[in-house]
C-alpha cells in the first residue's frame, strides 16, 4: 500500500514512521523544511503528564507513554541517534499540577488518575516549598504531584520521526506544499506546488495549521481556530551556579496552574533560561502571515507568573517566541476518514495540548490507512466537530 502523509509536524512525522515500519511505501510531505519553526512542533520543551481534569486524557495517556518508550528505543538503534546530541528525548522528572485547595480542576484531575491508575501524590503547600525551595506557593494552594510528568523535547523528536520513517524506507520530501488533492479510481491523486504529481492508495492530511485551507473544496467545516501564543524564557536574577541549580530539572519542576492555565518547566538551556506561557488562547491568526514579533503587553501573564511563582527569576525575559495552536471548541482532536472520500483521512486539531500523544496520533493515523480496528475515541470523530457551511 502506498500512503501520502502530508505535514510532517508531531501528528504527520509519528504516522509516516508506523506506517513505514509496517512495510507501506510512504511518502511523506513537509511544505517548509523538517523541524521548521512556523507551525506547533518546534522548539525545545512541551509538557507530558497524565494530570488532566479529563479522564479520557489521562486514559490515554498511558498508551501514549508506552508508545513513547518504543519510539526512544527504536530511535536510539539510529546510525546517528539525535538523543545523542541533545539527551533524552522524554524525560519525566515528575511535575506539578497545582492550585486552590477547592479548586474544581485539581478535584477532577484527582478522579481521574485514581480512575486510570496512574502514579501521583497529594502535596500540601508546606510540603511543595520543601520539595521545590524555588517555586512559591500560597497556604491556600496545595498541589497533584504527577510523578510521570516531564518534558519532552518536540524538534528533537520530529526529526527522529522523520529519520524513523527514513529508515524504515519512507520517501521524505521537504519544500513540498500541497497544490491539491483529489480522489481517483484507484485511490487519490496529489499535485505539489512544484508541478509534481504523486499518486497513492491512501492520503492523509496532517497539516496542523494549514489543515482548513487543505479541506477547503471537500464540503468539511471544522469548527477551528488557529491563535498565536506567546511564550517567553526568565534568567535567574543572580548569577552563578547556585543560582541556575536551582532551577535545573528534579531540583525545580515542570508545573501547571490549574486555575490560570500558565504553566512553565525547569531551566533546560543555560543560553534561553527558565520557559513559562500560558494555555489561554491567544488572538485568531492566519498560519500564512502570522506575527512573530512579541510585543510587552503579551508578556504580561508569564511576568505576573514569575513574580507570583518564581521570584528568584529576572521579570525581565531573555527571549519570548510565538508558536501556534489549532483548537476546536472542546480542545478534542479530529481523527477520522473523511465522508464519502474513503481513501483520505485527518488528524488535526490538536489543540495545544496533544504534542504528548503524538505516538498514539500516529497509531491512530495508521490504522485509518491500514483500516485494522485501532478503536479512535467517538469525541475525536468528525461527527463530533463538523458543522454546516456557512
Amino acid at each position: 500500500m502506498r500512503v501520502i502523509v502530508a505535514g510532517l509536524g508531531a501528528a504527520g512525522s509519528m504516522t509516516a514512521w508506523q506506517l513505514a515500519k509496517r512495510g507501506c511505501e510512504v511518502i511523506a510531505l513537509e511544505q517548509f523544511h523538517i523541524g521548521h519553526d512556523r507551525g506547533s512542533s518546534h522548539g525545545e520543551s512541551r509538557i507530558v503528564r497524565s494530570v488532566y481534569p479529563d479522564a479520557l486524557f489521562t486514559g490515554l495517556m498511558n498508551r501514549a507513554f508506552e508508545l513513547w518508550e518504543t519510539f526512544e528505543a527504536e530511535e536510539a538503534c539510529l546510525p546517528s541517534p539525535i538523543s545523542e546530541v541533545v539527551g533524552k528525548l522524554v524525560e519525566r522528572i515528575g511535575g506539578l499540577y497545582v492550585g486552590d485547595v477547592a479548586s474544581p480542576n485539581l478535584q477532577l484531575a484527582e478522579v481521574a488518575l485514581q480512575k486510570a491508575g496512574s502514579n501521583f501524590e497529594l502535596l500540601s503547600a508546606s510540603e511543595i516549598r520543601a520539595r521545590y525551595p524555588a517555586f512559591r506557593v500560597s497556604s491556600s494552594e496545595r498541589a497533584i504531584l504527577d510523578t510521570g510528568m516531564g518534558y519532552a523535547r518536540p524538534g528533537a523528536i520530529v526529526r527522529s520521526a522523520v529519520a524513523l520513517a527514513a529508515a524504515a524506507g519512507a520517501r521524505v520530501m521537504e519544500n513540498a506544499p500541497l497544490r491539491l488533492w483529489q480522489e481517483t479510481s484507484n485511490g487519490v491523486s496529489v499535485q505539489l506546488m512544484t508541478g509534481e504529481t504523486i499518486e497513492a492508495d491512501q492520503l492523509i492530511l496532517a497539516c496542523g495549521s494549514w489543515i482548513q485551507k487543505a479541506l477547503v473544496h471537500t464540503g468539511v467545516h471544522l469548527p477551528l481556530k488557529v491563535t498565536r501564543q506567546v511564550y517567553a524564557h526568565f534568567q535567574p536574577r543572580e548569577h552563578g551556579a547556585d543560582a541556575c541549580n536551582a532551577y535545573l530539572p528534579g531540583d525545580f519542576p515542570v508545573w501547571i496552574d490549574a486555575d490560570n492555565n500558565t504553566y512553565g518547566f525547569p531551566l533546560l538551556s543555560g543560553e534561553t533560561g527558565v520557559k513559562l506561557a500560558s494555555h489561554d488562547l491567544g488572538s485568531t491568526t492566519d498560519p500564512d502571515s502570522v506575527k512573530r514579533e512579541v510585543l510587552p503587553v503579551e508578556l504580561e501573564a508569564m511576568v505576573h507568573a514569575v513574580t507570583e511563582r518564581l521570584p528568584g527569576l529576572d521579570t525581565v525575559p531573555s527571549y519570548a517566541g510565538v508558536c501556534l495552536y489549532t483548537s476546536t471548541p472542546t480542545e478534542d482532536f479530529v481523527i477520522d476518514t473523511l465522508p464519502e472520500q474513503c481513501n483520505v483521512h485527518v488528524l488535526s486539531a490538536c489543540s495545544g495540548h496533544g504534542f504528548k500523544f503524538a505516538p498514539l496520533i500516529g497509531a491512530f493515523g495508521a490504522s485509518l490507512a491500514l483500516r485494522d480496528g485501532i478503536a479512535v475515541p467517538d469525541r475525536f470523530r468528525l461527527a463530533a466537530h463538523t458543522t454546516s457551511p456557512a
